[in-house]
């Protein structure tokens, strides 16, 4: 019953313009519907029930392009007229807007480059287009979902995504090789537009994280505590260092630091008000 709510609200994402973003959401959706029909098998049910619900699945990804199809044509041809589609400029995106490894230091410190509310962003493409940061709390709570992960199928797809997304939105071979197939539309894409998938499924994980934490509270296991802290621990310790070999190297100036943690302590004391 709630088949025509996928319907309506991808609708009306692919009439908003975003079109970048529609994708995204629309091939996280299908993927997990395809994911999701595989293991009807494991289900006591007869096949014919099983066609039905397939079918009933996949009718709102059928039903959307016949929908939405008085908009999608003018935006193709739209798109296909624009200097997007050109070669110099798919490289242009890839060099400004494929993040560098050290980007994932902003799940802990998202303002460890500056934030363009305080005029001082030094960082790598635009702020709002490459944020990682879902929060410290929800990201630690996201860690013991892990603790269900070769038992939970969800956890494991979401896993799978977050490292999808991420090897798709850094700047590595693998990346850069993709990206470099000049494919219709999805080369056009700013690369770190794709960090909304990877913080959608880890907020989802921090809701599995919570559901587990709210019912095995009393038999938490002081290992994996320790595990998760560590690994917290570690990517803070590992933004130290890499503060403390840009000063060196002078890749960051004090200035610019400084500024950096400005922002971060302002943000703390707001949060806490």
């Amino acid at each position: 019953r709630y088949l025509f709510v996928i319907l309506f609200s991808l609708t009306f994402s692919m009439l908003a313009g975003w079109f970048q973003f529609t994708f995204y959401i629309l091939i996280l959706a299908l993927t997990y519907a395809i994911f999701r029909t595989i293991y009807f098998k494991d289900l006591e049910l007869k096949r014919h029930i099983v066609r039905k619900i397939k079918l009933l699945v996949f009718a709102p990804f059928i039903l959307l392009p016949f929908v939405t199809l008085f908009h999608i044509l003018p935006a193709l041809e739209a798109f296909f007229d624009s200097l997007r589609f050109t070669q110099s400029e798919q490289k242009v995106l890839i060099d400004l807007h494929l993040m560098p490894i050290q980007h994932l230091l902003t799940y802990i410190f998202p303002d460890l480059w500056g934030n363009p509310g305080s005029y001082n962003f030094f960082g790598k493409s635009v702020y709002k287009e490459s944020i990682l940061y879902i929060g410290l709390t929800p990201l630690i709570i996201a860690m013991f979902s892990l603790i269900r992960f070769k038992k939970d199928r969800r956890i494991q797809f979401l896993v799978a995504m977050v490292f999808i997304g991420l090897i798709l939105g850094i700047d590595t071979p693998v990346s850069r090789s993709i990206l470099s197939l000049s494919l219709p539309v999805v080369s056009s894409f700013l690369p770190n537009r794709i960090f909304l998938i990877t913080s959608f499924c880890l907020s989802v994980l921090s809701a599995f994280g919570m559901d587990y934490l709210l019912n095995n509270s009393k038999n938490l296991k002081k290992r994996s505590m320790i595990i998760i802290l560590t690994f917290i621990g570690s990517l803070i310790i590992l933004t130290d260092l890499y503060i403390f070999i840009s000063l060196i190297s002078h890749s960051i100036s004090p200035a610019q630091l400084r500024n950096s943690l400005d922002v971060c302590l302002s943000l703390g004391i707001e949060n806490q008000k």
